[in-house]
């Protein structure tokens, strides 16, 4: 009987207690619904008076509990519907499109006066789905406005980047500069279209593309100019040495046209190929000034022994006048030829000297038999000497020749003939 007492005392202090929480929240939030927290109060009242004390004793604290979460949920929902309100606004103001905020509004709106089933109560009110709702709008008018602001950044960038383009543009004359802008222009036309359509992702896209594809024009341009630079002071260069640039200075001239026109891609293989035959007529010049030094010193090695070497002299100078010219070829071949000159010019003369040598043996046997060829003898063989000072080996082996004929048919046999096989090279390097 004590614990049936005290049992009622606290169901009876329990069911006071909710009883008053629910009074308190409803003049606190009259538009709380608080009618499932109501019905498990009366609940607990009914199992009162049928003497369940300790059920009624659990359906006050369930009733007051679930007041609060009622309270609780209400508010968060209401209060996340009206900043979603404020965030639609926001993008009203922004110009943004608010088609899906505003179905997300309704649903949220309708839900705070709708039901759904919740612990077998079927008209528990949806604040919760409302609340989910509401916060799903939130998230859907941040991610507009974060688009709307990423895609009105990047607009502004390709409007300001085409612009400076067009503004500093050096290289492109006026009428194809537009035609050459035309498709970064449709493209920037293109991102203000879909933005206006609140297509914000292909509206950012579409203005990226644009200064991608403006700054990969300009490096192109600025590679061009440099390759044009570079190729020109090469051509100078060469130019200031007597080089040849005529047709690489047309090449370059082409090189300008093309980019002027708007085509850097044309312009920096034409400067490539200008550049590459610079640089091979270079390798050229160097080899051949390498060449000429060579020649150089062993001609003037041949005069200090006391060689006639005009002929290579002449020669070289042929070779300088080619070179000038950019006839590298003949150059080089004038330059052998006088190569073959310097160095030949020795065995020649020592050839030459052993044959007046070996002639003057069978001289004096002729001139011991006498007769009318001696005076003819001693003339040619002077006039030999005279033709091998002046280093006229050609006119020497000439006149030696000669004189071997003449000793031959006065029966007078010479030990200097000529050996047929000397003289072909040697006559063929022009010495004179």
């Amino acid at each position: 009987m004590f614990f049936s007492r005290k049992a009622r005392k606290a169901a009876a202090g329990a069911l006071q207690v909710a009883d008053a929480a629910l009074e308190r929240f409803r003049l606190g939030a009259p538009a709380v619904d608080l009618g499932p927290a109501r019905r498990v109060f009366e609940r607990g009242r009914t199992q009162f008076r049928r003497r369940r004390y300790a059920a009624a004793t659990e359906s006050a604290k369930q009733a007051e509990d679930l007041a609060g979460l009622l309270h609780e949920t209400h508010d968060s929902s209401a209060n996340a519907i009206s900043r979603l309100r404020l965030e639609r606004d926001r993008m009203v103001s922004m110009g943004i499109g608010t088609e899906m905020v505003d179905s997300l509004i309704d649903r949220a709106t309708a839900s705070m006066h709708s039901f759904v089933e919740h612990g077998g109560d079927g008209r528990f009110p949806a604040y919760e789905r409302a609340g989910r709702s509401a916060r799903e709008g939130l998230e859907v008018a941040r991610e507009r406005v974060r688009n709307f602001a990423d895609a009105s950044s990047a607009i502004r960038d390709a409007d300001r980047t085409l612009r400076e383009f067009r503004d500093s543009n050096t290289y492109v004359t006026p009428e194809p500069l537009d035609s050459i802008l035309a498709p970064a222009t449709a493209a920037l036309d293109e991102a203000r279209d879909a933005l206006s359509a609140g297509e914000y992702v292909r509206a950012r896209e579409r203005a990226l593309q644009v200064v991608a594809t403006l700054q990969a024009l300009r490096q192109e341009q600025a590679r061009a100019s440099e390759a044009l630079d570079r190729t020109d002071a090469a051509v100078r260069r060469v130019r200031a040495e007597g080089g040849p640039t005529e047709e690489i200075e047309i090449t370059l001239g082409d090189a300008r046209a093309s980019l002027a026109r708007g085509n850097p891609s044309e312009a920096i293989r034409l400067a490539s190929n200008a550049a590459h035959r610079i640089e091979e007529m270079q390798k050229a010049q160097r080899s051949l000034f390498l060449h000429l030094r060579s020649v150089q010193a062993a001609v003037a090695e041949a005069e200090q022994w006391g060689f006639n070497v005009q002929s290579a002299r002449e020669a070289i100078g042929d070779a300088r006048d080619l070179l000038h010219t950019g006839r590298y070829d003949d150059a080089r071949d004038r330059l052998e030829h006088a190569r073959v000159i310097a160095e030949g010019v020795r065995e020649r003369h020592r050839t030459v000297a052993a044959r007046i040598a070996d002639l003057r043996g069978p001289i004096s046997i002729l001139k011991k038999k006498g007769g009318p060829a001696v005076t003819d003898a001693d003339a040619l063989f002077a006039r030999a000497e005279g033709f091998f000072d002046e280093g006229a080996y050609d006119d020497c082996a000439g006149t030696l020749d000669a004189l071997d004929g003449l000793l031959e048919r006065a029966g007078v046999r010479s030990q200097g003939a000529p050996d047929p096989r000397m003289g072909a090279d040697l006559r063929a390097t022009d010495v004179r």
